[in-house]
């Protein structure tokens, strides 16, 4: 098992809490954990969802050394796919809810 390091200005703060992850199998599996109740309003976790694409399509920019059209492009097929996929994957998972430790 593989996992991203904590970084470290949040390793010690116990005011910081972890409200999403995604754990991937390439090609086979993927399982998403998440704290629902970290937000007031449900509204925010759009918020959420905007900076994850973002901060992926800069990711992705930084690794490949493109320039902004090509990360602007990148960030346009994420939300392409996102908003092909939203409202099918709906009905396809049942979780269970769970607790931060």
């Amino acid at each position: 098992m593989k996992r991203l390091p904590i970084p470290d200005q949040y390793q010690n703060d116990p005011d910081y809490l972890e409200i999403l992850a995604v754990w991937v199998k390439p090609r086979q599996a993927m399982s998403i954990f998440l704290a629902p109740d970290s937000f007031k309003d449900p509204e925010i976790w759009g918020y959420v969802v905007s900076d994850v694409a973002n901060d992926i399509a800069n990711a992705v920019q930084q690794m490949r050394k493109c320039d902004k059209a090509e990360r602007d492009e990148i960030l346009r097929k994420i939300v392409q796919v996102f908003n092909e996929e939203v409202f099918k994957a709906q009905d396809k998972k049942i979780g269970k809810l769970l607790r931060p430790m």
